[in-house]
């Protein structure tokens, strides 16, 4: 079980900054933005990846609105598009760290 004194709220962080919580961050973690949790799986050359549920994303070089159903599990990086927008990555807010 992982201690809930390892939460840390990233959500007013800086891209830079959320990509030095995530480089300090152990593979097995959980993230999450809301409505979403993630495991993180790591990071490879400069992106970082994550494994989930996902209904659906946008892939990192589509058109904002722009969306794929994938309704599976699924591995990708932060760097998928939210129907909002923003990235996986911008929207974390929470990291809970092994």
């Amino acid at each position: 079980m992982i201690p809930w004194e390892n939460r840390k709220d990233i959500t007013d962080m800086s891209l830079l900054e959320k990509s030095n919580v995530l480089d300090a961050t152990e593979s097995g973690s959980i993230v999450s933005f809301p409505g979403h949790a993630m495991i993180y799986l790591g990071k490879d050359d400069k992106t970082y990846y994550c494994i989930s549920a996902a209904g659906n994303f946008a892939p990192v070089q589509s058109s904002l609105g722009e969306v794929e159903n994938v309704s599976s599990v699924v591995v990708n990086s932060l760097d998928v598009r939210r129907r909002n927008g923003k990235t996986w990555m911008e929207s974390m807010t929470t990291v809970l760290g092994l």
